[in-house]
């Protein structure tokens, strides 16, 4: 769990996971990534002497992959989970759950059902758009029992992508893949984390049946507001249409649904067609860079 300030917010989560969790055999690593509140680093020192969990100062700029290349190789289980620390445990059977899927030998990533603090739907699987937005939240919005397209938000089925604000995959599926794509700082590192999972066989699940809340950009605003972010931003967009050409178009979102809103709608006449991603240097194999993580 990656934490800055926001203090209130991370013990929330931490005692959410700590004390609603059915599944008792935790081992919780906190990243805090430069912190300057005081209730901050009183919630550090709260709990650095707690037999479940780990506290790491990583006092360096914020870069979402490495941070978390580096907890994952300190963990000690066979079971990797990312959680935001402005996530929040519902159904004490979550571990459980996301576990009985992501030990199968051909699934890669499981997630389960996100809410927002309204009730509303946050995350029921990711669709890869083959636009400029790239990916968007399916059924984002609509009430957590709606039963659009044959009621999909309401029962386990496989995804191209999942979103890391709540993510299980064994050890050596995430060590295998190389970890997160330290280039991709802030955006996308789920996405191409998914992406690589399922170009090398394995399939990625979303689940209703395990359910969090999450305060989305509580602790990290979606706007990019300064020349420096707006050009990492650009940076990251152009790695993810040049390394993902082949998923420009989803293989589990037919190419007659509308990549216009975030429901599984049939696409209007005058809409026109999917139009994939432009491959200015071909499609690639593999991760670019053999980098080490």
């Amino acid at each position: 769990m990656l934490a800055r300030d926001h203090a209130p917010v991370t013990d929330r989560c931490l005692e959410s996971v700590l004390h609603r969790s059915l599944y008792r055999a935790l081992d919780l690593i906190l990243v805090d990534n430069g912190s300057t509140k005081e209730d901050a680093w009183v919630l550090c020192n709260a709990y650095d002497g707690h037999p479940q969990v780990s506290v790491i100062h990583w006092d360096w700029p914020f870069n979402f992959s490495k941070i978390n290349n580096m907890a994952a190789e300190r963990t000690r289980g066979e079971l990797l989970v990312f959680l935001n620390n402005d996530a929040k445990v519902i159904t004490p059977d979550w571990v459980e759950i996301l576990a009985g899927y992501a030990l199968q030998p051909r699934i890669g990533a499981v997630a389960p059902k996100l809410l927002y603090p309204d009730g509303s739907i946050q995350h029921a699987g990711v669709v890869m758009l083959g636009t400029a937005h790239i990916v968007r939240e399916a059924f984002k919005g609509r009430p957590d029992d709606s039963e659009e397209y044959f009621a999909r938000t309401q029962a386990a089925h496989w995804v191209c992508v999942v979103t890391s604000v709540c993510l299980m995959v064994e050890k050596h599926k995430f060590l295998e893949s190389g970890g997160l794509e330290e280039r991709l700082a802030v955006t996308f590192n789920d996405i191409d984390f998914c992406c690589w999972l399922y170009e090398a066989g394995y399939r990625n699940v979303y689940t209703p049946y395990a359910i969090l809340r999450h305060h989305e950009f509580t602790s990290r605003s979606a706007v990019e507001d300064t020349p420096e972010k707006q050009l990492r931003a650009h940076k990251e967009n152009s790695y993810m249409r040049d390394r993902w050409v082949a998923l420009a178009v989803d293989p589990f979102y037919s190419i007659h649904f509308s990549r216009q809103e975030d429901t599984y709608r049939i696409i209007r006449p005058n809409e026109g067609s999917v139009t994939a991603w432009s491959a200015p240097h071909g499609l690639h194999a593999g991760r670019e860079g053999g980098e080490s993580k």
